[in-house]
């Protein structure tokens, strides 16, 4: 699955910046002449409605990204492999949060976030002693 492609918004993206081009160079070209106001005119008017056409476009393609916010095809996300986050979690044994990845592990058994200090006592507490040490 990846970010659902519009035929349209691709479409409408181009078609804006092509018109918005158009225009900016009709302006360029009405400058350069003497005395010719309507291309000058027309110019602008394809300009404006290009960025209008452009901004409306991609405001609509970033609506459509935010509906779907974590496309699971994207390989900054995983390595191949499912990785389980554990910055930003809170430890179950002290209830503290995980700064950075390396100073948590993640339970086996009930894939609860623990520091790496901490896990033992979770170990302890939660699971009994006659666990194996489930974390990795």
């Amino acid at each position: 699955m990846s970010y659902p492609e519009s035929q349209t918004s691709n479409s409408a993206i181009a078609f804006g910046g092509a018109l918005m081009l158009t225009g900016l160079a009709a302006v360029v070209v009405a400058t350069g002449a003497s005395h010719d106001s309507r291309t000058f005119i027309l110019g602008g008017l394809l300009l404006v409605g290009g960025v209008v056409r452009l901004t409306t476009a991609l405001a609509a393609d970033a609506r459509r990204r935010r509906e779907h916010p974590v496309d699971p095809d994207d390989p900054r996300w995983h390595d191949g492999i499912r990785v389980v986050q554990l910055a930003g979690k809170t430890c179950v044994d002290c209830g503290r949060r995980i700064i950075f990845g390396t100073d948590g592990v993640s339970c086996d058994v009930c894939h609860a976030p623990a520091h790496v200090d901490c896990a033992e006592h979770h170990l302890a507490q939660v699971h009994g002693p006659e666990v194996a040490f489930p974390f990795r």
